[in-house]
């Protein structure tokens, strides 16, 4: 396996290990989100509220940076533009 090949395995990994960081941040938070305003469900179907929860706040999370990257592109460009 020459460099690049190495380099490309390294960046997969650290990638799965930030997706699993994130997703046990969001878990927690969801356990809690899920307890706080569900505190009486049974058992599995409060485990799949707290997946679907963690879920759901880890895609919005991303999409807010993804919307804040393509807000600042806009204004980049339309400041290339002005110039």
């Amino acid at each position: 396996m020459d460099d690049r090949d190495q380099e490309t395995v390294l960046a997969r990994d650290r990638r799965q290990q930030a997706v699993t960081d994130d997703f046990l941040h969001w878990i927690a938070v969801a356990r809690e989100l899920v307890a706080d305003h569900f505190p009486s469900e049974r058992a599995e179907p409060h485990n799949a509220l707290v997946i679907d929860t963690a879920r759901s706040l880890m895609l919005a999370h991303r999409l807010g940076g993804i919307e804040a990257t393509l807000e600042g592109m806009k204004q980049a460009l339309a400041i290339s533009k002005e110039n």
